[in-house]
């Protein structure tokens, strides 16, 4: 075998123990990354119930707070418009 085909053969088997620890070495790789994506993804989820709840929360407390001015303030719900309609109503039809 001549020296040429000697190198050329040693450095085919070379690019393939190069390839070889490469693709081992990217694939280690896109493995972590999909763990620290999947990790994010539920740590985003998680985020997004938190804001829900904290949002949920709030709109709970907004209503409660302004129920709470309406009473000290002596306006009429549309409950108290709804029921003054009624008797109206039957006060028409009596007439």
């Amino acid at each position: 075998m001549n020296e040429f085909s000697k190198k050329l053969m040693l450095l085919g088997l070379g690019l393939a123990s190069f390839t070889e620890e490469k693709s081992k070495q990217i694939f280690s790789e896109l493995i972590e990354r999909g763990e620290k994506y999947s990790d994010s993804e539920s740590k985003i989820a998680d985020f997004i119930k938190s804001a829900d709840r904290s949002t949920q929360e709030f709109e709970k407390k907004l209503e409660e707070l302004l129920k709470d001015i309406i009473s000290r303030l002596n306006l009429a719900t549309k409950d108290d418009i709804d029921e003054l309609r009624k008797d109206i109503e039957v006060l028409k039809n009596r007439g």
